[in-house]
């Protein structure tokens, strides 16, 4: 298949070209996403840069528009983009 974007430089504001579904760990996410989507409603405890951990409740369909470093525990299904 063609890929007229080809040609383009990848960037932060590009849209995903992979994805996988988030574990919850105590390991750092690698790859780490552009953006995640919540994909089954619930929990997520989500870790940021500075190690600041926040406990999060996503309806299915919500997007996260920050890069966590870790998803710690959750009942949530989550889907990473990048």
């Amino acid at each position: 298949m063609s890929d007229d974007f080809s040609n383009f430089a990848r960037g932060l504001t590009s849209p995903g070209v992979y994805h996988a579904t988030l574990t919850a760990t105590a390991a750092e996410i690698d790859p780490k996403p552009l953006v995640i989507r919540c994909d089954v409603a619930g929990t997520a405890t989500l870790v940021d840069a500075a190690g600041v951990s926040i406990a999060y409740n996503l309806a299915a369909g919500e997007r996260i528009d920050w890069r966590p470093t870790k998803f710690t525990a959750g009942t949530a299904t989550l889907i990473a983009w990048w």
